[in-house]
């Protein structure tokens, strides 16, 4: 089962060797409250009510199983690097040639990732980011953010940090 909002994309679908049970969804809203269990999903960026990469966030949420291929207006390499790093299965520029489009869904189908491997490896650096950030906090900077992630308050994790540092000392 596969959703999708245009004709290009259910082309590119039989093209691929799909012989698909399509739902077709012209906005964002629409794609979301599909309640059938979708094996692939090609989402518009481009969409009248998307958000952004948010988008991709959204249709994950509502189609967890669903292998997500994105398409956009964008060629730019830190959208596609995001849209990697969101949980998408794969990524094409609308300027791509229907060519493009067809080879991805195979890609898609068999089990792989459609991206561009220097995005790929963009995206696996962000991935990695974070961890490498909390590396570099001191002890004290560690024990704040554990006090904040356990919602404590702004004069209490102060006072226990000031606490913290008396004992230390």
């Amino acid at each position: 089962r596969v959703l999708f909002r245009s004709e290009a994309a259910k082309l590119a679908l039989v093209a691929a060797g799909f012989d698909p049970d399509v739902h077709e969804a012209a906005t964002l809203a629409e794609a979301v409250a599909v309640s059938t269990a979708m094996d692939l999903v090609i989402l518009d960026l481009g969409l009248p009510d998307s958000k952004g990469i948010a988008s991709l966030i959204d249709v994950k949420r509502a189609q967890p199983r669903a292998a997500i291929l994105v398409v956009s207006g964008s060629e730019a390499a830190d959208v596609e690097a995001r849209v990697a790093a969101s949980g998408a299965a794969g990524f094409v520029s609308k300027a791509a040639p229907f060519t493009d489009i067809v080879a991805a869904i195979q890609v898609i189908q068999g089990g792989e990732r459609a991206f561009n491997s220097t995005v790929l490896a963009i995206a696996a650096n962000a991935a990695r980011e974070p961890e490498r950030r909390l590396k570099s906090l001191t002890a004290a900077e560690s024990r704040v953010l554990r006090a904040m992630a356990g919602r404590g308050l702004n004069k209490q994790i102060a006072h226990e940090d000031r606490k913290s540092t008396r004992l230390n000392s």
